[in-house]
């Protein structure tokens, strides 16, 4: 019996998020390659990303696919997909939109990609409720991979650096706006927890931060936190900006004993849920996809109030509404994070954190929902 043909098209080829999250759906998909055929297409271009990867699949001609996988959002999808991949939309028997999104707000226009796809996959409980309300289209949950580790070994091994590094980590990317990944309130609040007089310090690490780029009001003001941080603790506040490869990323993580976010909104938040499978304690604000993994007994979720966005700024319209981290009690969580950090509380944290990652995000798990998705459409 012939196999189904599934079409991947996505930014698999490029080293970011969206990139890492891609790769993961790939990989639980050659999981199934026994039962389908997998052809993985990449993007020509992706932001200011670095390519991965030129290597793309060889089609047949005229392929007539089974499923088309666009795992790109409404708003770059079309200036992204090439003729060939038009070609392969318009005849692929069923059309799935991979789709992520951070505010309550789905931008405007969005509704009209409704068109092109017959379902729609997203990677959190959050963006199901977006979505929800935008079409009676089938959507179903494929959270992203969250490559595996043995629990207790990696929760060890964290555990014994974490008794030198004392590190608060954060890794954020500039071309995914400052006003959402917020870096300046971390900023403020690690010094409000008074940890950098415990011989605690701060480690951020971004990539693509141009001051006159993708945020400069914001960039101001994280530039501000910075410089009143540093007078008070010079030397415990590191900032990289740097495009790391994915071994000097993994080492950078497992050096840290905490991870903290106190971002507006994640879709999913791949780093969050990166640094609960390291076996790093995660603080991270308690809004969007993040709610999905993070609870109390797998790490430190942090209070918010919900804000409207006074300007529209990139795909964000004005007034869309999503979190405003409580700073004050983001500094009580990072110093409640601390204390914990090398006691057992910490490690059953840590343990609890790996097995609920791993029963949602394993790629076997997600190659299974896959496979459901698949064999429904089918």
């Amino acid at each position: 019996m012939k196999r189904p043909s599934v079409v991947l098209i996505g930014p698999w080829n490029f080293h970011s998020g969206a990139g890492e999250a891609c790769r993961g759906i790939l990989k639980a998909l050659w999981q199934l390659q026994q039962s389908y055929r997998i052809y993985p297409i990449g993007v020509p271009c992706y932001g200011p990303h670095r390519m991965f990867s030129s290597i793309n699949a060889s089609l047949p001609v005229n392929l007539n696919p089974d499923v088309v996988i666009v795992h790109l959002n409404p708003d770059t999808a079309p200036a992204l997909l090439t003729q060939q991949q038009r070609g392969l939309l318009e005849r692929a028997n069923h059309r799935v939109g991979y789709w992520l999104w951070e505010t309550m707000q789905v931008p405007q226009g969005w509704g009209q990609a409704l068109s092109w796809v017959d379902s729609i996959w997203v990677p959190s409980q959050y963006c199901e409720q977006l979505f929800a309300g935008l079409t009676e289209r089938p959507i179903r949950i494929i959270p992203h991979v969250v490559e595996e580790q043995t629990a207790g070994h990696s929760v060890a091994a964290n555990q014994q650096s974490s008794r030198t590094s004392r590190t608060i980590l954060y890794i954020f990317d500039g071309a995914s706006y400052l006003r959402r990944k917020n870096p300046a309130a971390l900023v403020r609040a690690f010094h409000q927890a008074g940890l950098a007089e415990d011989g605690w310090r701060l480690c951020l690490k971004t990539k693509n931060l141009n001051p006159a780029g993708y945020d400069p009001d914001y960039f101001e003001d994280f530039q501000r936190a910075l410089a009143e941080a540093r007078q008070r603790h010079a030397d415990s506040i590191e900032l990289i900006d740097a495009d790391f490869n994915d071994a000097q990323l993994r080492s950078l993580l497992q050096s840290a004993a905490i991870y903290a976010s106190p971002h507006a909104s994640e879709g999913f938040g791949l780093t969050i849920a990166e640094a609960m499978a390291a076996g790093v304690l995660v603080v991270a604000t308690d809004y969007g996809g993040t709610h999905d993994l993070l609870d109390p007994d797998t790490g430190f979720p942090v209070k918010f109030n919900l804000i409207a966005e006074p300007l529209g700024f990139g795909s964000y319209q004005e007034g869309c509404v999503w979190a405003k981290v409580d700073e004050k009690h983001l500094s009580e969580q990072l110093r409640a994070a601390a204390q914990v950090s090398e006691s057992a509380v910490g490690l059953s944290i840590r343990q609890a954190a790996q097995i609920k990652l791993a029963s949602r995000c394993s790629l076997k798990v997600v190659a299974k929902r896959i496979d459901a998705a698949l064999q429904e459409i089918l």
